[in-house]
């Protein structure tokens, strides 16, 4: 006795998928291709779509190109689904697009100590400001919440190649670095996959000059006498951004009836001075006598300049 059995008749054509199942990171494109074969390919399709843990399901019309391809691109992909192409009554299997988190930078913060000798004090940057602009030698501190996967190193990374490694707590990142010169950076996080936050920003590094001192002789005039008492009164005159270090005095024989002139310049340092007073005279009693080995007569002739070296 034999029993009834039903089949169903064969399909007259084969649908292929790609990529089929794939990972893909958040924020990426996907392009689903499927390739129609057999002796009666269709014209039409429809791509369905579903997130994973929802009910409905969305659909897509594609037509197929002369080469039997369906083909449909997905832009910036959000969230995890689960997809298939069905033509008439064919349907191939359903596969997975699952999505994966990149390491997320939520907010960065910004502390500048610049140099001792500037007298500048410490200055935090408004939240989320990254671009500097500071004097060289300023320690640049950052502070930075993360969020997404847990990053399993994190770099502040300098245009000119150079990386400056980031401690990482947690869903937090610190580092610091010392402005040398003008340039730009970025934060590089990376996971325990490899992957890395996405485009990020470039902060720029701007070095604010450190101008040269200024030293002007106020007295004696270029060219005068000096008195029976061989001494003479300097006034000079001092600016500068930040401040002084060293101020010094030159002087040399530079043409004698008797002696012998002298071919380099002679030192006195100058201790009158105010270390942090940006503008100001100083004063100084020169006594050749008793500053100077020296012993002019009436004709002989001494150079003399100032120096001034900034902090």
């Amino acid at each position: 006795m034999y029993k009834r059995q039903h089949f169903n008749r064969p399909s007259p054509f084969q649908l292929s998928v790609e990529p089929g199942d794939i990972a893909l990171i958040r924020g990426d494109s996907l392009t689903i291709r499927t390739l129609a074969s057999g002796s009666a390919t269709p014209a039409t399709a429809t791509l369905e779509m579903q997130h994973l843990e929802e009910e409905l399901i969305t659909t897509e019309d594609m037509r197929a190109d002369s080469a039997h391809r369906f083909v449909h691109h997905l832009l910036n992909v959000r969230h995890s689904f689960r997809y298939r192409v069905r033509a008439g009554a064919y349907a191939t299997p359903w596969f997975t697009a699952e999505i994966a988190e990149r390491p997320l930078i939520r907010s960065l913060r910004v502390a500048l100590n610049f140099p001792r000798y500037a007298r500048i004090p410490p200055q935090r940057l408004d939240p989320n400001v990254g671009d500097i602009q500071a004097l060289a030698g300023t320690s640049v501190q950052l502070a930075i919440d993360l969020s997404g996967p847990d990053a399993a190193a994190g770099f502040i990374v300098h245009d000119e190649g150079r990386r400056d490694t980031l401690t990482l707590s947690r869903a937090t990142a610190e580092g610091s670095f010392i402005v040398r010169q003008e340039g730009t950076y970025h934060l590089l996080f990376v996971d325990e996959r490899g992957i890395a936050n996405s485009d990020p920003i470039e902060y720029t590094v701007r070095v604010v000059q450190d101008a040269r001192p200024q030293v002007l002789v106020v007295e004696p005039e270029p060219v005068s006498e000096l008195n029976d008492a061989l001494a003479t009164a300097l006034r000079i005159r001092l600016t500068d951004d930040f401040g002084f270090s060293r101020l010094a005095l030159n002087y040399r024989l530079a043409e004698s009836r008797f002696g012998t002139p002298d071919a380099a310049f002679s030192t006195i340092p100058l201790t009158t001075l105010a270390p942090f007073e940006l503008d100001q005279e100083v004063l100084h009693a020169w006594d050749l006598r008793r500053d100077t080995p020296l012993d002019p007569v009436p004709g002989d002739v001494i150079e003399f300049f100032v120096q001034v070296w900034d902090n």
